[in-house]
C-alpha cells in the first residue's frame, strides 16, 4: 500500500533497488518513512530527482506529515510548505519564523537596514573628510609635514613642491585617500 501511495505499485517487493531510477529510489525511501512513521525526518534535496508527479506526491505528504521535518532544499514550493526556516551560514544559523516567502521578506528587510547603515557611515566619513580638509591643505601649502615626536620615523621632512608631497603620501606616511579627501592615520 505505501509502495501504491507513490506511484510504485507495479514493481514487486523483490524488485533490485540498483535497477531502479533515481527518481523510483526516492519514492522507496519516502514510502519507507511511510512504513516506519519516524519522529524526526532528514531529507536532503528530496525533490531532485522526481517528475512533477513525484513532486506533488512529496508535497501532499509533507502538508499532511506530523513528524519533525530537517529539509534541505532549493525547491522554493517544498520550502514554502514549510512552517520555519534557518538559514546555515558560515558561522551561523539564523532562525525565521515562517516558510520561504516570510524568510525572502526578512532577508531583504535586513540586506536593506545594512546597506542604509552603510550609507550613514560613508555620509560621516565624508563630513569628517571635509571637516579635516582644510588641517590637510594647511599642512600641504605651508610645505612641511611635522611630527610632534623628536623620534618620529619616519622623520619630519620639507615638502616644496606637489610632486613631492604626493610622493610622501604614497610612501612614508600613514595618509591614504578615501573618496577624494585625504585621511592622515
Amino acid at each position: 500500500a505505501a509502495l501504491d501511495s507513490w506511484g510504485l505499485g507495479q514493481f514487486p517487493l523483490s524488485y533490485p533497488m540498483h535497477l531502479l531510477s533515481g527518481g523510483e529510489k526516492t519514492r522507496v525511501f519516502l514510502a519507507g518513512m511511510d512504513i516506519h512513521n519516524p519522529s524526526v525526518i532528514l531529507m536532503d534535496e528530496p525533490t531532485n530527482h522526481l517528475d512533477s508527479s513525484g513532486r506533488q506526491r512529496l508535497y501532499d505528504w509533507v502538508e499532511k506529515c506530523h513528524s519533525t521535518l530537517l529539509v534541505v532544499s532549493h525547491d522554493r514550493t517544498l520550502l514554502n510548505l514549510l512552517p520555519e526556516i534557518c538559514e546555515l551560514e558560515k558561522h551561523q544559523i539564523s532562525y525565521y519564523g515562517g516558510n520561504y516567502e516570510f524568510y525572502k521578506e526578512q532577508k531583504t528587510l535586513m540586506q536593506e537596514a545594512l546597506q542604509q547603515r552603510i550609507e550613514e557611515k560613508e555620509k560621516a566619513l565624508k563630513t569628517k573628510c571635509n571637516s579635516i580638509m582644510p588641517t590637510i591643505q594647511r599642512i600641504c601649502v605651508s610645505g612641511c609635514i611635522a611630527c610632534d615626536n623628536k623620534n618620529c620615523s619616519p622623520p619630519p621632512v620639507r615638502l616644496n613642491s606637489a610632486i613631492e608631497i604626493r610622493k610622501a603620501i604614497k610612501s612614508k606616511y600613514n595618509i591614504f585617500t578615501y573618496s577624494g579627501c585625504l585621511i592622515a592615520g
